[in-house]
């Protein structure tokens, strides 16, 4: 007859400890990123790839309607979220959903912090956008310096068919930029933008214009720039003017990248 089990009054049963469960390596920062879970993982074993996982994260998020006229004319309900908790979000695709329906997609390409994520939800019928850019006037010839100058004028129309005002609506342009170094361009509106780095100058009361540095975006670097105004109900103008100053006979060819 088998004797009962034995009891041990001093053993313990370690408790359980949260282990790593995935690791990559960043290309952006060629440093192994851990994440760890606080209880237990069943990945099935077969040979196959699978989503884990890891931890449910509540972030704040900034709500805020964007427009990018040049590319298309809608006004879109955007969220901003930054990463504020103690995990590094893993490089590659995101997909954002509202009342369970997938409504966009974006990318995180970098992992240092801090890390920052723009998602569109939804649009805004009820604000549309109209981009117009054209040269002023016929170049202006430098009899001493050999060079020919020639402004350009982008008007962007807001029209807020709303019957209240929209506060806070962000409207992005951007700065051609000379790969040519003969070539200079110069930024004369918004008035005093292209005199600093960060901050904003005020274009009317209740809008501002700023350099584009949310997200990835490099801002002046890069000569991308915003307004951030409250429109009111019916139509404006949003104005840039700039001068583009190249040598004589110079053929100037603007490519764009989206």
């Amino acid at each position: 007859q088998a004797s009962p089990p034995s009891v041990q009054p001093d053993q313990e049963v370690a408790p359980e400890v949260a282990r790593p469960v995935a690791q990559l390596i960043s290309q952006g920062s060629k440093a192994p990123i851990t994440h760890t879970a606080k209880g237990c993982i069943f990945v099935p074993s077969d040979g196959t790839a699978h989503h884990v996982l890891v931890a449910s994260i509540a972030l704040e998020a900034q709500f805020m309607r964007v427009a990018v006229p040049s590319i298309d004319t809608r006004v879109y309900y955007t969220c901003q979220v930054k990463n504020t908790s103690e995990y590094v979000l893993l490089p590659g695709k995101v997909k954002t959903y509202l009342n369970d329906k997938h409504v966009s997609s974006t990318e995180i390409r970098k992992t240092e912090a801090p890390q920052a994520l723009e998602c569109s939800l939804a649009v805004d019928t009820g604000i549309t956008t109209i981009n117009n850019r054209s040269p002023d006037s016929l170049p202006a010839f430098g009899e001493f310096t050999g060079k020919v100058t020639t402004t350009y004028t982008s008007a962007t129309f807001v029209n807020n068919t709303h019957s209240e005002t929209i506060r806070g609506v962000v409207i992005r342009s951007s700065l051609p930029l000379p790969a040519d170094p003969r070539v200079t361009v110069i930024l004369k509106e918004p008035a005093g933008l292209a005199d600093i780095d960060t901050g904003t100058v005020e274009v009317r009361d209740g809008c501002q214009a700023q350099w584009s540095t949310s997200g990835e975006r490099k801002g002046k670097q890069a000569g991308l720039f915003e307004w951030v105004c409250d429109i009111k109900p019916g139509s404006e103008v949003l104005k840039a003017v700039w001068e583009v100053c190249a040598p004589q006979g110079l053929n100037l060819v603007e490519q764009v990248h989206r």
